[in-house]
């Protein structure tokens, strides 16, 4: 997964539902506001999903995985 924050985008190389990641309120410039960011990704052969809050001002957050796929057998 690539994910990083480029002056109100977010690059998400995985395929999401619209309203996964919002940045809509989010000031940058003046680091302000919390951004909500989701994205998929392999975990020890787990597929999963990151989804995470994090506070501009202290770059602070929460976050948690959700499993979607149990691991996969090789």
């Amino acid at each position: 997964m690539l994910l990083s924050i480029r002056a109100h985008s977010v690059l998400d190389s995985s395929p999401r539902p619209e309203a996964a990641t919002d940045l809509g309120k989010a000031d940058f410039v003046n680091g302000t506001s919390t951004v909500h960011i989701e994205g998929t990704l392999t975990l020890n052969t787990v597929k999963v999903r990151c989804v995470t809050d994090t506070e501009l001002s202290s770059l602070s957050g929460n976050g948690h995985l959700v499993v979607l796929e149990e691991a996969i057998n090789r």
